[in-house]
């Protein structure tokens, strides 16, 4: 079984080449997903960063866009709360790896962030995905229901995007790399190719 991981800046659009392969039948490890999951319904993890993170306190949830608020603000809560999430992701991974290893999966994909950047997951191959800043940043702008306080979100990008590889760095720890800088159908056709290499590559 292979395991491909994902790397892309911030609004690179790795959610959406994950979710390409996923209807390509490929399993699919989402940590946003399950990070998310765990900041509604994982009463361990809530009560840990309701311990570290005061303001959450008394609260039965925590709220990921506060919480982030609180990260760009505090960089240095980012260790904090890594070391709260990380081991439950991992004990997740190792999981889902067991279950599709039990399954015969030949290929499964990982979409966490920060991937190449904190080199927590042995992966066998590495997708690059490669998205113009710009295009990026108005992406992600776009995630927003109102466009008030655009410098501050733009902050905000720049905070996380620096959290990153440059896209240069990230072209040179990569096996094959996509291209998001056009519209959908373009990038399910560079999926769909990539695709039909790695099944040709479990074949040999």
């Amino acid at each position: 079984m292979q395991i491909i991981g994902l790397s892309g800046g911030i609004a690179s659009g790795k959610n959406a080449v994950a979710k390409i392969f996923e209807n390509f039948g490929v399993p699919v490890f989402d940590a946003d997903f399950l990070v998310h999951d765990f900041y509604e319904n994982n009463p361990k993890i809530i009560a840990q960063i309701q311990e570290n993170f005061s303001i959450f306190q008394g609260k039965n949830f925590i709220d990921r866009k506060l919480l982030s608020e609180i990260i760009s603000n505090e960089p240095a809560k980012i260790k904090v709360l890594e070391q709260i999430i990380h081991p439950e992701i991992k004990n997740k991974f190792d999981e889902f790896v067991k279950i599709n290893q039990q399954k015969n999966s030949p290929l499964i994909l990982l979409n966490i962030p920060l991937l190449l950047e904190k080199n927590h997951y042995q992966t066998d191959k590495i997708i690059a995905v490669i998205t113009d800043k710009n295009i990026r940043l108005n992406r992600y702008l776009s995630r927003f229901a109102t466009q008030d306080n655009v410098d501050k979100k733009i902050q905000k990008f720049e905070f996380f995007n620096n959290l990153q590889l440059t896209d240069e760095q990230r072209l040179k720890n990569c096996d094959f790399v996509i291209y998001n800088n056009s519209d959908v159908e373009a990038l399910k056709l560079q999926v769909q190719e990539l695709f039909s290499k790695l099944n040709l590559a479990k074949n040999e």
